[in-house]
Parts: structure tokens; sequence; C-alpha cells
């Protein structure tokens, strides 16, 4: 039977393929591997944690998804009260439905919770603990699968098919802008270690198959619809206005501060000290009781840390370890604080100890969770 390139089987078809054909490479290959390999130095960790480009690229790149989404809500609440277009009304829910089931119910609400993947920054091979995991493998704890920044940028492609029957080019433009905005998003999660490439093959054709479910099944809808628009549309009345008004300005609100209080931010800090030849026994006195602790063995004789944060709050919001060196005789006192500005949704932080070896070392003024003893 000829398949029509637009329509729903093809694209059934075309994204199955590509997540079975690609999933299996990654099964059988060290791809994934590979690809964060690439992006990661043993002397300097991941290349896009300290990068200005990469942490504008998360801290920013999901704000086109919010934007549009409050768009349709807008567009959904005008077309249902003053301009009683049904079409515009199903093309504004369609954009509505594909962001919430995409990237909100599939990808954040169910997979990353049920797959429970480690993320590449928490792995032994990238100096973490953790082996690594392959695709559609059950694991526990972690987030990593799919790629929820990912998936905001590729969900944007359900413009190309709202807006393909009557603006062609417009519609190709928006295709590519939510390709090459996914593709982004999803080399600098990998650049930061947050994410493996199969995880951002599983955020492009999960979102691109919801959005394809959803237009074809709204043209469905629409083409069926028995009562054509009107020529002669009846004007809104001020309680419709008034009603539109209250929903606009309740949305602009929601979604402002909304985005403000999950505002992402990523921190990171290294510092290494070198132990004067005197000292033979090191106190850490260190109140991080929101930070994993993992603890580490120098060679040598420098005592340092190497500080990690991912985290949502309000934009003016700061993370800034303090480090601080206490000589009294043979006894070093090391302390490191975290002080934290502003307000935080969600924080995920871990600081690596990493302790001198040939002295005497006494953690009973450590608060806060040591989940590795690695000495």
């Amino acid at each position: 039977m000829k398949i029509r390139i637009f329509s729903l089987r093809f694209h059934l078809i075309a994204y199955g393929v590509l997540l079975m054909v690609g999933t299996l490479v990654f099964w059988l290959t060290d791809l994934d591997l590979a690809i964060s390999d690439y992006w990661f130095y043993r002397e300097g960790g991941w290349v896009g944690i300290d990068h200005p480009f990469w942490g504008a690229v998360y801290k920013l790149g999901t704000g086109p998804n919010i934007f549009l989404l409050y768009g349709a809500l807008v567009l959904l609440s005008f077309s249902w009260l003053i301009s009683k277009n049904r079409a515009t009304k199903l093309k504004a829910l369609c954009v509505v439905l594909a962001i919430m089931l995409g990237p909100g119910l599939l990808v954040n609400g169910l997979l990353k919770p049920l797959m429970g993947r480690p993320r590449p920054y928490v792995m032994e091979r990238y100096k973490g603990s953790d082996e690594y995991v392959k695709p559609l493998v059950p694991a526990d704890g972690g987030k990593s699968f799919p790629s929820g920044h990912s998936a905001s940028g590729f969900v944007l492609t359900i413009l190309f098919y709202v807006l393909y029957r009557q603006r062609k080019k417009l519609a190709w433009f928006a295709w590519f802008g939510g390709m090459g905005l996914g593709m982004v998003l999803s080399i600098g999660r990998i650049a930061q270690g947050g994410h493996f490439a199969s995880d951002v093959l599983w955020a492009l054709g999960l979102t691109q198959l919801v959005n394809t479910l959803l237009y074809f099944k709204f043209e469905a809808i629409s083409g069926n619809d028995p009562k054509p628009a009107s020529k002669n549309p009846v004007p809104a009345s001020r309680k419709a206005k008034a009603g539109f008004t209250v929903q606009a300005a309740f949305l602009t609100f929601l979604f402002g501060l909304g985005y403000l209080i999950n505002f992402p931010f990523t921190f990171y800090k290294t510092s290494d000290k070198k132990i004067p030849p005197q000292i033979t026994r090191v106190i850490i006195n260190s109140p991080l009781e929101d930070e994993k602790i993992k603890l580490y063995q120098r060679s040598n004789r420098q005592i340092g840390f190497d500080h990690l944060v991912f985290a949502n709050g309000f934009p003016w919001s700061d993370v800034q370890p303090v480090p601080s060196i206490q000589l009294e005789g043979d006894t070093l006192y090391y302390s490191v604080d975290v002080r934290k500005k502003g307000a935080f949704r969600d924080y995920r932080g871990r600081i690596k100890l990493f302790l001198p070896k040939g002295v005497k070392i006494d953690l009973s003024r450590v608060k806060g969770r040591i989940v590795e003893d690695n000495r």
C-alpha cells in the first residue's frame, strides 16, 4: 500500500523505526559513552558545566516552550470566549496538549521516575560512583531518561503541523526552529554530563509521536465539523470580554511566577590547597546539610573540594562554597560552608572532599550525608 508522506501512518512508521534502530545501536555499541567521553576531560570535568554559552542554554533554553504554552492558552481562551473560531480553538488546544503530554506527562512525569536511569555525571567512568545503564533498562534513583530539556525544544515542531495547511513556509520555519533548538539543548545537556545521547533520541521520538498523534486526531475532528465557520460572527459580549481579560491576566501571573521560581541553575567550583609539612592531623568542619558528600583520598599532601549544584529557583539566587583554613600547631582545621542567596524550589548538590595522604583525618564535625567514602 502506498504511504503518503504527510500522513499519520508515515510519521508513526518513521519515528518508530528511528527509535528502534537507534536504541539497538546504543545497545550493541559504546556510542553513548563515546559521545559523552568527548565532552569530559579528566582534569577539568564536563566541558559545559563552567562554559558561559552552555550555561545560558541551560538557563534560557526552555523559555520558548513555556512562552508557547502561555500563548496557546491565551489563544484558546480568546477563541473560546471572543472569536468563537472552532478551528483556532482546536489548534490552540492541540499545542497545549502537545506540550503538557509530551515533555510534561510522558517525559518528566512518567518515564524519568519510572526508568530511574543514572545521569552521566554520577557514573564511575566520570569520577562518580554509578555504573552505566543502557536505555530502556529500569534502574533506581536517576532521572536521565529521557531528556526533559531536549523534549522542550523538539516539541515546538507542533507548530509545523498546525500551520502547514495554511502557511507552509512559516510551518517549515517552525519545524527547523524546533529541531534546531532541541539539538542545541541536547548538546548542552550532554556537554554538562546531564544526559546521554540515547536520552536525547527518545526525547525526540516521543515528542514527535505525540505531536503527530494529536495533530491528525484534531485534523480529523476539524474535518468532520458539520458547522462551518460563520462569515458574520456575533460580537462578543461584555461578560465574555471581561472573562477573557481575567483569564489572560491570571495566566500571565501564573506563568510569570512559574518561570521565576523554576529558573534553572548550574553551579560548579573547585579548590585545592597545599598542606604544610608539619601537619599530622586534619579536622574537617563542614555544615553541608543539603549536599551529598563524597570522600576521596589524594596521593599528595593537598586538600580540596569539587562542588556541583543543579537547582531551580529565582533568577537572582546564587550558591557559593566558602572554604577556610586555620592552623594550630600540627593540626589543620579545614572548613567548607555553602552560602545560598535567594530561594530554591529544587536543589541537588554534591561535594567531593579530597583529603590528603599521610595525615590523620577527623570527620566528627562534618554535618551532612556522606554517601560515599572512597579513601
